[in-house]
């Protein structure tokens, strides 16, 4: 057992290790990406009112939370790009640790490590995990929810910090990115039918009820944005092989890693539904 914990301690300093120095290595180096210098420049206002009127409102398609937290990051550390990319390295960084820790519950230590090592390795995942953009706040927030939702719904952890990391993964999640609050909605909508098997229903319609309501200081802000009629002009609609074409981007453009990624997938799910039956519900994640 003790040797267990050793390989696994010893593999995961490796992991952080190598996601340290790759995502670290250069990020003040490369000029900021034309979004990057959006988001700065619409720092330059002089009031909060003015940077959610004039930098989110009507010109940016995201929730406030990333330009609020640039707002006062940079009053403090400046906008030289290492000062304004450091924070969202950290969040990827952290975010694949509370991945992980839900990987190991379901699937075990090492297919967690191999599936972290894979995901956390590829060029779309390091560039968006740089850039000082909603993407790594938004899936750092996600896996904080994730393991809290796995640890309160599935596990029947009842602690009250628990309860409190999922309520504020969840809104941190709204206000980083609205696919990331979709994808917090997805999965409480998920973990009401498993605590209702669990006699756990209130305690959690409770605590999503907190996330709605501590969202309620942003939906004016979501209204104004979505009555916008600029949006598509600067985000065209998505072509008809869009999920496709991403997937290949995802993994590289790599074919081998395609062709890979599906075999490994086909496979882990057969052999998922044969062994864990009981388990199915994970699926929804995988």
């Amino acid at each position: 057992m003790r040797s267990d914990r050793s390989v696994e301690r010893f593999a995961l300093l490796l992991l952080l290790l190598v996601n340290v120095y790759i995502r670290f290595t250069g990020i003040g180096d490369f000029s900021l990406s034309n979004d990057e210098l959006s988001a700065v420049t619409r720092l330059e206002v002089s009031t909060f009112t003015e940077l959610i009127e004039n930098g989110v409102i009507a010109t940016d398609p995201h929730p406030a939370g990333t330009q609020v937290f640039l707002y006062y990051w940079t009053s403090v550390f400046g906008t030289s790009p290492f000062a304004i990319r450091f924070p969202f390295v950290v969040f990827g960084i952290l975010g694949f640790f509370f991945l992980y820790a839900t990987f190991r519950r379901w699937i075990g230590f090492q297919r967690a490590v191999l599936a972290i090592s894979f995901i956390s390795l590829l060029e779309f995942i390091i560039i968006h995990g740089q850039l000082a953009r909603p993407y790594a706040l938004g899936f750092f927030s996600t896996t904080v929810f994730v393991w809290a939702w796995d640890r309160f719904a599935l596990a029947g952890d009842k602690k009250t910090w628990i309860k409190i990391a999922y309520v504020l993964s969840a809104v941190l999640s709204c206000y980083a990115h609205y696919f990331a609050g979709l994808f917090a909605g997805i999965v409480a909508l998920t973990g009401l039918i498993v605590v209702y098997k669990k006699g756990q229903f209130r305690p959690f319609l409770w605590m999503n009820l907190a996330v709605m309501a501590l969202f309620i200081p942003h939906v004016s802000v979501t209204i104004a944005q979505l009555s916008r009629t600029t949006l598509t002009a600067w985000i065209p609609p998505p072509e008809s092989d869009f999920i496709s074409t991403h997937i290949f981007i995802l993994l590289n453009r790599s074919v081998f890693l395609l062709v890979l990624f599906l075999a490994l997938s086909l496979w882990s799910l057969l052999r998922f539904i044969a062994v864990e039956r009981d388990k199915a519900q994970y699926l929804l994640f995988g």
